[in-house]
Parts: C-alpha cells; structure tokens; sequence
C-alpha cells in the first residue's frame, strides 16, 4: 500500500539516507548534495509530496515547479524502498499527474531525465510522455520529456 501527502522538510533527511544510488548520482551531476538539491525544491515554492509505506517510510518524493507559460517541471527521486512498492506506485501515478498539472496550473510538464537512468526512464514512458534522447554534456546523454494535457472544450484534462 502506498499513500501520498504533502512533504514535508523534516522528510528530507531520511530521504536522503535512503536514496537509490542512480537519484543520488543524477543530483550529483548539478554539482549539489542531494539534500541541498532536494531543499531548493521547497524554497521554489514548488508543489512537492511524499510516496510513504503505511508504517510513513518513505518511498519516493516529487513534484513540480514553474517554468512559466503553463509549462511545469515534474521531478521524483525515489528511496531504494521503490522495487518493493513500485507496482502500488505506478497505480496511483495518473491521478498524481493531472493534480500537480492542476495545481500549477499546467497544460505542460516537462523534465529531462539522465539517460542511465532506466527506472525512471521506463516510468515515464509508462506514463505516456513523449521522450526524445539529447546529448548536453560531453559525454552525458539525458532524455528530454514532456506530456501535453488535452483540451476540451475551456478546460484541460
């Protein structure tokens, strides 16, 4: 069973205790802790929650912060409880999706991802972005992502 709330600062500690190596290693490329990296989100006024175990452990973090016009960044780092709760995870992922966009107010979320990253990158996928590989760095290959939601009639769905 996975339950989502809202983040909070005092679970950031423990996230980071717990982080998969490959979340840890992609924050590092920003030349950051992950701790600071993860702290900038709550500063930014971001919209972040918290996957936890009905026991409150942890199992992954995410959100969304502006880019601006309509557009948002969605973001998750997960703990290395995540193979364990990963189906219960991907069941609640939809509803998740359309209330950060809602929320934001978004008609767009988008993000590029480190292309070692296969975990993440199969969750995306299995979300229905669209993904397109990009080289930035030298040697580094990233994902770029993005999902668009539809129209109908004034509103967005």
């Amino acid at each position: 069973m996975v339950i989502i709330r809202k983040a909070l600062l005092r679970d950031l500690p423990k996230i980071v205790r717990t982080l998969r190596p490959e979340d840890r290693a992609e924050l590092r490329l920003n030349h950051v802790t992950a701790l600071s990296a993860l702290r900038k989100g709550f500063c930014q006024g971001a919209h972040i929650y918290l996957a936890v175990t009905k026991t409150d452990h942890p199992i992954a973090l995410f959100g969304t912060a502006p880019q601006g016009g309509g557009i948002g960044t969605i973001w998750m780092v997960a703990t290395t409880a995540l193979p364990s709760y990963q189906k219960a995870l991907q069941n609640v992922t939809q509803e998740w999706l359309l209330r950060l966009a809602e929320e934001g107010g978004y008609h767009t979320l988008s993000n590029l991802l480190d292309s070692r990253n296969d975990t993440h990158l199969r969750w995306v996928e299995r979300q229905g972005f669209s993904v397109v590989p990009l080289k930035l760095q030298g040697h580094l290959y990233y994902h770029i992502f993005w999902r668009v939601r539809k129209r109908q009639g004034g509103a967005y769905v």
